[in-house]
Formats: C-alpha cells, sequence, structure tokens
C-alpha cells in the first residue's frame, strides 16, 4: 500500500498538487478501509480561515481513488462519475482531522467509496461519496 502511496504522491505533485504531503496514514484495516489524518493549514482554508469545500471534495477525489487503486484487481485509478459532498460543520485553521475512506464496492466496472470528516472530538465535518469507472479508460 505505502508504495501505491508513494506512486500517487509522485503523480500528484507532478500534476502540481501537494495535497498528499499533508496526510498521515494512520491505520489500514482488513476491510480496505484506511484512515488518514491532517491539519488544517493555511492553503487550505477560505478567507473564513476554514477548510475549503473545494479542497474537502479534492481530498475525498484523492483519497478515494487511492484506495480504489489499491483493491481494484487492475490498479486503475478510473474515472469519476459522480462525487457528492455534505458539508456539517466547520474545519478550522489549525485543527488536526481525521478522515476515514471506505471502499463500499469495488467491481470490474464500477467502484463505490466514503469518505468521513471527523475533528478531534470525533464530530463529523464532512461526508462524501465517489463513484468511479474503473472498467476501461
Amino acid at each position: 500500500f505505502s508504495v501505491l502511496f508513494n506512486l500517487f504522491f509522485g503523480m500528484a505533485t507532478h500534476y502540481g498538487h501537494d495535497l498528499l504531503s499533508d496526510f498521515q496514514q494512520e491505520e489500514v484495516k482488513e476491510n480496505g478501509e484506511v484512515i488518514y489524518s491532517m491539519e488544517v493549514k493555511k492553503k487550505h482554508c477560505n478567507l473564513a480561515n476554514n477548510m475549503h469545500g473545494g479542497c474537502i471534495a479534492t481530498i475525498i477525489d484523492i483519497l478515494t481513488t487511492l484506495v480504489i487503486s489499491t483493491k481494484h484487481s487492475k490498479g486503475h485509478y478510473g474515472v469519476s462519475c459522480d462525487l457528492n459532498v455534505s458539508y456539517l460543520q466547520p474545519a478550522p485553521l489549525g485543527d488536526i482531522i481525521k478522515i476515514v475512506v471506505t471502499p463500499l464496492k469495488i467491481g470490474g466496472n464500477l467502484a463505490f467509496t466514503e469518505a468521513t470528516f471527523y475533528n478531534q472530538k470525533g464530530d463529523v465535518l464532512a461526508t462524501g461519496r465517489h463513484t468511479k469507472s474503473v472498467s476501461k479508460f
């Protein structure tokens, strides 16, 4: 898993995104669920010094794709079919947040994933679902 993480990190950095360097992988469970933590930094924030919604959506896209690529038999990254996010509470600058990424179903053509953001008290900050086509692209 760490090899794929490093490969994906290299690709993301190549395309000008350094978000992956902000995550710490905390745990990988047998069901494929991966738990990450990160500190909310200024570069993640909107003008109100809370994590920007677009940043949350991008993190969901990146981390769920990473989980799909490690679980899919061909190692495909896939193409997004849909991504939806519910924002429940702000994630203020300086907070340490936990992100739990769960592969719901990885099939031959479609992969369904979920990501949930938590604050240090365990409150849900945001949740998102991501569906990707993983057959041919």
